[in-house]
C-alpha cells in the first residue's frame, strides 16, 4: 500500500508541475504573461512586448523592463543589449500594464536570438521577475558599395585621355544575413574601344564584412571628350546580381592636381549648347566661393577644347582677385574662337573653366564645363591683322596700309578687296579684287594700298578705317591710327627771343622783339603770333617774309591789362607757315605795378611802348622846342623896345 501511495503522490506532483509551466510566472505582487517574438531583417528594429499584471491590494506599481543581450541558437553570434524602459504607474488589485524593449537588429547571421528579460518593481529591486525572449533574424540577401564613406549609386570617375590605363577602387559590403560565396565582378561588354574588368580581394564574405574591389579602365589613344555611363554588376552564389552606375567621364586634366580644397567655381555666361561662329569672342562670365576660413587670391582660366580630336583649340587667364573667407566674387574673360584651327562645325566642343589658389593650384583648384557649338557659315572673312606704315606723317606724305585677311567661311571668296577710307582726309582707295579659298585650304592672302596725306591737311590724329569687301559676304574692319604733323623740319627755321626776362608795368605795352632765320632753300612767308599764357596781355600778330637764307625780326606788341596781378609771367611765341606751326617758343615776363622805379639800362621804347609812339613824342617835342625858342625870341625883342 505504501508503495502505491507514492507513486500516487508522485503523479499528483507530475501533473501538478506541468500546469505550473503552462500558466503564466507569478510572484507575491505581480506577474508576466509571455513576451513576444518579432523577426526582422538584419539592420532594422523590432519590438518586445510583455503583459504586467499588478497584483498588489494597496499600491500602485512602476515597473523597469530590461534585456540582457542575445545568442543566436547554435551559434556564437550576439546581439547587443537592448536599451531599458520604464512601464507604469499600474493600478493594484489586479491592474494590467505592458512593458516593452526595442532591439536594434544588426548585420548578422539569420536565426533565432534567444535572451533574458528582466522586470523590477522600481519600489523594491528585490522584487522582480524573469523570463526568456527571443527575437528572429530574417534570412535576407544583400550588397551595399562604398566609395570611401559615401554610399555608392553611382561611381564618377574621371579619365584623362592621355592617360591610357585607370584604377578606381570601392568597398563591397555584404548587408544581409547570409554568407556570400563565389563572389565577382562581371565584365562590361567593349564599348567606344575602352575595355572595362574587375577584380575582388577575397571570394566570400560573412554578414557585415567588407573588402575592396578594383576597375580597370582601359582607355585608347586620342578617345572622344565624353561621359560614358555603365553598369558594373556584382554576383556571387546567393545574389546573382547587385550593381551600381560607373560614369566615366573622359576630359583632359583641368585642375593639375584634381579638384582639391575648398574653392567652388561655377559658370554662368554663356549657357550649355550655346551657339558660336569660328573668329568670334565667347564673353564668359564665372562665380567662384572661397568656402575656405581665410582669404586667398584666385586666378579662372577658362579653356577652349575639341572634344571630338582631343585638343586645346585656345586658352585666357585672368588677373588675380583678393577673394574674402566664406566670399565669392565674378569673373569676366573674354576668350576668341581661333581662326587658325582647322575646325569641323560637326565636331564637339566644350569650354572648360578652373578657378585656383594662385601659386597654390595643387592645394586648392576647382573646375566647370559646359558643351558649345562653332559653326562655319558659308561666306565669312575676318581680318586678323592691320597697319599704317608709317604710322606718323607730315602733309603730301604716301602711306602703305598692310591687311591681313583670311576666309574662315566654308565657300571660296572670289571678289575680295580691301579699302582704305578716312572722309575728313578725302581718302577712300580701293584694292584690285582677289581670292580666297575656303577655310582650312588657301585660305590667307595679305593685301596692300596706298594713299596720299593732303598737302593742305590740318595736323591731327586720325582714324583710319581698314576695310575687306568680300563679294558675297558681310564687310569686316578694322581702325588704325594715323598721326599727321604737317610741319617742316624744326631745322629749317631759327626762332630767336630775347634772353632775359621782359619787364613791364601794369597798363604798359609789352613788345617783345622776334627774330627769325628761313633756313630753307626758297623764299617764306611766316605768321608770328603771341598769346599771354593765362591772359594777362592781349594777342598780336604779324607777318615776315624771309628769302632763302634771310634773317629778319619783328616787334609783338601786347596790352598788359591793368588789374593783372604782378610777378612773373609766360608769352608763347608760335611762328606758321600757312596753317601748319613750325616752332613755338615762349618768352619770361615780369609784370610790376605802376610807379615802380626803373633800375639798369631803359631804352625809349620801354618807356613809351614802342617805336612807333617814341617817334610821336620827339615829333611833339620838337614842336614844344620850337615854340618855346619863338617864345624867348619875342621877349628879347619886346625887352629892347622898351629900353
Amino acid at each position: 500500500m505504501k508503495k502505491i501511495s507514492f507513486i500516487a503522490n508522485l503523479f499528483v506532483l507530475s501533473v501538478f508541475m506541468i500546469l505550473v509551466s503552462s500558466i503564466p510566472v507569478l510572484a507575491l505582487d505581480f506577474e508576466l504573461g509571455t513576451p513576444t517574438t518579432p523577426s526582422g531583417d538584419p539592420g532594422t528594429s523590432v519590438t518586445v512586448t510583455v503583459d504586467i499584471t499588478n497584483n498588489n491590494q494597496d499600491l500602485s506599481k512602476t515597473y523597469n523592463v530590461a534585456g540582457s543581450l542575445l545568442t543566436r541558437s547554435g551559434g556564437t553570434e550576439i546581439i547587443g543589449a537592448p536599451s531599458s524602459t520604464t512601464t507604469g504607474p499600474i493600478a493594484e488589485k489586479g491592474g494590467k500594464g505592458q512593458g516593452s524593449l526595442t532591439i536594434n537588429l544588426p548585420v548578422t547571421l539569420a536565426g533565432i536570438y534567444t535572451g533574458t528579460l528582466t522586470v523590477t518593481d522600481t519600489s523594491d529591486s528585490n522584487n522582480k521577475l524573469e523570463v526568456s525572449y527571443k527575437v528572429t533574424v530574417n534570412s535576407k540577401n544583400s550588397i551595399e558599395f562604398f566609395d570611401g564613406s559615401s554610399k555608392l549609386g553611382t561611381l564618377s570617375v574621371r579619365a584623362d585621355p592621355k592617360k591610357q590605363t585607370l584604377l578606381k577602387s570601392f568597398t563591397i559590403k555584404n548587408t544581409g544575413s547570409t554568407e556570400l560565396t563565389n563572389i565577382q565582378i562581371k565584365s562590361v561588354p567593349l564599348f567606344n574601344n575602352i575595355q572595362i574588368t574587375g577584380s575582388v580581394d577575397k571570394s566570400s564574405l560573412k554578414p557585415s564584412e567588407s573588402m575592396s574591389g578594383t576597375l580597370t579602365m582601359s582607355i585608347p589613344e586620342d578617345p572622344s571628350i565624353e561621359t560614358h555611363e555603365k553598369s558594373i554588376t556584382v554576383s556571387s552564389t546567393q545574389l546573382p546580381s547587385a550593381s551600381f552606375i560607373l560614369e566615366l567621364k573622359i576630359q583632359p586634366q583641368i585642375c593639375k592636381s584634381g579638384v582639391q580644397g575648398t574653392v567652388k567655381v561655377e559658370i554662368k555666361d554663356p549657357d550649355n549648347g550655346d551657339d558660336f561662329e569660328i573668329g568670334e569672342t565667347i564673353s564668359i562670365e564665372v562665380d567662384v566661393d572661397n568656402d575656405d576660413t581665410k582669404k586667398h587670391d584666385f586666378v579662372v582660366e577658362a579653356i577652349l577644347y575639341d572634344k571630338t580630336n582631343n585638343k586645346k583649340l585656345e586658352s585666357v587667364e585672368s588677373d588675380e582677385i583678393e577673394i574674402d573667407d566664406g566670399d565669392s566674387e565674378k569673373f569676366d574673360l573674354d576668350l576668341k574662337i581661333p581662326t587658325d584651327e582647322d575646325i569641323d562645325e560637326d565636331d564637339d566642343f566644350a569650354l572648360f573653366v578652373k578657378a585656383f589658389q594662385d601659386g597654390k593650384e595643387s592645394l586648392n583648384c576647382d573646375e566647370d564645363s559646359i558643351d558649345i557649338d562653332i559653326e562655319v557659315p558659308s561666306h565669312k572673312v575676318i581680318i586678323e591683322d592691320a597697319s599704317l606704315t608709317p604710322s606718323s606723317v607730315n602733309c603730301g606724305d604716301t602711306v602703305t596700309a598692310t591687311v591681313d585677311v583670311k576666309n574662315v567661311g566654308s565657300s571660296d571668296e572670289r571678289l575680295v578687296r580691301i579699302r582704305a577710307r578716312e572722309p575728313s582726309l578725302k581718302i577712300d582707295v580701293l584694292s584690285d579684287p582677289f581670292e580666297i579659298e575656303e577655310v582650312g585650304q588657301d585660305d590667307e592672302s595679305t593685301q596692300t594700298l596706298t594713299f596720299q596725306v593732303p598737302g593742305d591737311a590740318k595736323a591731327g590724329q586720325y582714324t583710319i578705317e581698314l576695310l575687306a569687301e568680300p563679294g558675297t559676304a558681310n564687310k569686316v574692319s578694322e581702325f588704325r591710327t594715323l598721326q599727321v604733323s604737317c610741319e617742316v623740319p624744326t631745322s629749317m627755321v631759327e626762332l630767336t627771343l630775347p634772353s632775359f626776362t621782359i619787364k613791364v608795368d601794369q597798363g604798359s605795352i609789352l613788345d617783345i622783339a622776334v627774330t627769325l632765320k628761313n633756313n630753307a632753300n626758297s623764299e617764306k612767308t611766316y605768321t608770328i603770333e603771341a598769346k599771354a599764357v593765362g591772359d594777362f596781355a592781349s594777342s598780336d600778330t604779324e607777318q615776315l617774309t624771309l628769302a632763302a637764307n634771310e634773317q629778319g625780326s619783328v616787334t609783338l606788341s601786347m596790352n598788359v591789362d591793368s588789374d593783372t596781378d604782378t610777378g612773373s609771367k609766360n608769352v608763347v611765341i608760335t611762328v606758321k607757315e600757312g596753317t601748319n606751326i613750325i616752332a613755338t617758343k615762349s618768352a619770361a615776363v615780369l609784370v610790376e605795378s605802376k610807379g615802380t622805379p626803373i633800375t639798369g639800362a631803359v631804352t625809349v621804347g620801354n618807356i613809351f611802348g614802342n617805336t612807333r609812339n617814341a617817334a610821336v613824342f620827339f615829333i611833339i617835342a620838337d614842336i614844344l622846342l620850337v615854340l618855346i625858342a619863338l617864345y624867348i625870341v619875342v621877349l628879347i625883342f619886346r625887352r629892347r623896345k622898351k629900353e
